[in-house]
């Protein structure tokens, strides 16, 4: 059995001629018969009754419409499936996030656009923040999942606020403010402290780190590249 057998069988019925079905397949009248007698044969069964004035659907052949209709829609959605990941239609979605932090801020925007574009096959790269928006610019890199920044503020980039986060501090689990709910900005600058590197800083967060900044003596502060390694450098004491 297979599906032209039954999409043959399935025309036939509706039109119950088998010269009309040929011509909706755009095939011989011979061709459907021959089909449809492979497709009785191997269920032992009629499914037709054929005059030289009429055809008419038997017994069998009212309550095999069901099943025929079925098989036909599941080969047909698991063509589709197929069809819609095959080479020529797969579109590479390059996305380039600061750190994996952003990374996970990207699982529900996948996960939507997985279902709406099937086709659609992204792939996320770590791109350190001096080099992502010239990526973008040249073309490397189809989206970006950043920290808004001036750098943002591009009339050639649009921008797509995905979440807001708050700010936070991070302390080693053994410090004295660790377990505070708030903590001044005093406070904060009598203790070393690990920052980001100017170029990474994003703009909510400018004026507050500049406060920090003012002086201080160096030695006492730190910076990194991304909130990863401000963690371990934090966690290390």
């Amino acid at each position: 059995m297979n599906t032209f057998q039954l999409v043959c069988f399935l025309t036939a019925a509706e039109h119950l001629n088998f010269t009309k079905a040929a011509e909706v397949l755009h095939v011989t009248q011979p061709a459907v018969g021959q089909q449809i007698h492979s497709l009785e044969n191997e269920l032992g069964v009629k499914l037709f009754t054929r005059t030289t004035r009429s055809v008419k659907l038997t017994r069998e052949g009212k309550r095999f419409i069901s099943d025929a209709n079925q098989i036909v829609s599941i080969s047909e959605r698991a063509k589709k499936r197929f069809a819609s990941t095959s080479t020529d239609e797969i579109e590479h979605l390059a996305i380039g996030c600061e750190g994996f932090p952003f990374m996970y801020q990207m699982m529900g925007v996948l996960e939507n656009l997985k279902e709406k574009r099937p086709g659609i096959h992204p792939e996320l790269q770590i791109i350190p923040f001096q080099h992502i928006y010239r990526m973008l610019d040249e073309g490397k890199l189809d989206a970006v999942v950043v920290f808004q920044t001036p750098a943002a503020a591009k009339a050639s980039i649009y921008y797509l606020e995905l979440q807001k986060i708050p700010m936070k501090m991070i302390y080693a689990n053994s410090h004295a403010l660790a377990r505070r709910q708030e903590v001044s900005i005093e406070e904060l600058r009598q203790e070393p402290l690990a920052l980001f590197e100017p170029p990474k800083i994003f703009s909510n967060a400018v004026q507050l780190q500049a406060k920090l900044m003012e002086d201080r003596d160096v030695s006492d502060l730190h910076f990194c590249s991304s909130a990863e390694a401000i963690t371990v450098l934090v966690s290390s004491g």
